[in-house]
């Protein structure tokens, strides 16, 4: 999506560009996300261009300057097209930036909320209500998903057929049990830093939970056009549709799959609500597996 920032005021001023190669938007995990506006306030971005209209851009985009739609791809709905980039001077975002990637004076600068994508622990820490996003790259899945042992896998797997019988888990395999263990780990570890009360360290326990908070719609995987508007059950070109709620219709991803990273997770909900269901669900994990 190649975006465009004019400056000029009658004679003076100038126009910085860059492409935004990926961006994820969840307005319902964040106050910025709660205004009524239709521009766009992703949560996550990353941003293309030469190393100094990058810096520009970026300048631009922090003191408050929108950028237009120039022309859009990844999937981004062409009705959109009209809106503007906001990234709000109020919203903490953080910004990294990398020069000279390829050797030809391109820059990226990967801008996000640290708030819902970090782990830390600070002394701000709201424990009212649980909101992150939970994002995962390929070679950090694939690494994980080699240190899984067999025996976890095993003990997973029996722990989530035991534990949930709903439908939409009934249906999935044990092989796609098993390749969203480390996808469900990385997860818990989110939701662990993030809650004031202990969880059980166990493998089978941590797939399980994680299925049990999606099907009580706690979290999310992102939706789609589609999916944010009206919720699907079952598809046959999706099994994961059931996971995609209207809840979190602002919820979406582009252009994350082609940088290396796995289907993130949006998760939001107040900590009595997440209290109640990990007690239902704990007292359920160890009545059904003495």
């Amino acid at each position: 999506m190649k975006l465009q920032i004019d400056t000029s005021d009658g004679e003076k001023g100038r126009t910085f560009t860059a492409t935004m190669n990926s961006f994820i938007t969840a307005n319902e995990l964040w106050f910025g996300g709660d205004a009524n506006s239709d521009n766009i306030r992703p949560v996550f971005l990353t941003l293309i261009s030469s190393e100094q209209q990058l810096r520009f851009f970026v300048t631009n985009l922090r003191i408050g300057h929108k950028a237009t739609v120039v022309t859009s791809n990844n999937g981004y709905s062409r009705n959109k097209a009209s809106r503007k980039l906001e990234l709000l001077k109020t919203g903490g975002y953080k910004y990294i930036f990398q020069k000279n990637v390829d050797g030809q004076n391109t820059s990226i600068a990967t801008i996000y909320l640290p708030a819902l994508l970090e782990t830390d622990i600070t002394s701000e820490q709201d424990y009212t209500r649980c909101n992150f996003l939970c994002v995962t790259t390929k070679d950090w899945y694939v690494a994980q998903k080699q240190k899984v042992t067999p025996d976890d896998v095993k003990r997973a797997i029996i722990t989530v057929r035991r534990t949930i019988s709903h439908p939409s888990i009934a249906n999935l395999s044990d092989k796609e049990l098993e390749n969203i263990i480390p996808i469900a780990m990385r997860f818990i570890f989110y939701l662990d830093r993030k809650i004031p009360f202990p969880l059980v360290s166990d493998s089978g326990y941590y797939l399980a939970l994680f299925l049990y908070l999606l099907l009580n719609k706690v979290c999310s995987l992102p939706n789609t056009e589609q999916t944010s508007k009206y919720y699907i059950a079952q598809s046959d070109t999706d099994p994961w549709c059931w996971a995609r709620f209207s809840q979190f219709a602002s919820f979406q991803e582009h252009g994350l799959s082609d940088l290396g990273f796995m289907p993130s997770i949006a998760c939001s909900a107040p900590i009595d609500l997440i209290r109640k269901l990990l007690g239902d669900f704990t007292s359920a994990f160890y009545e059904n597996n003495k």
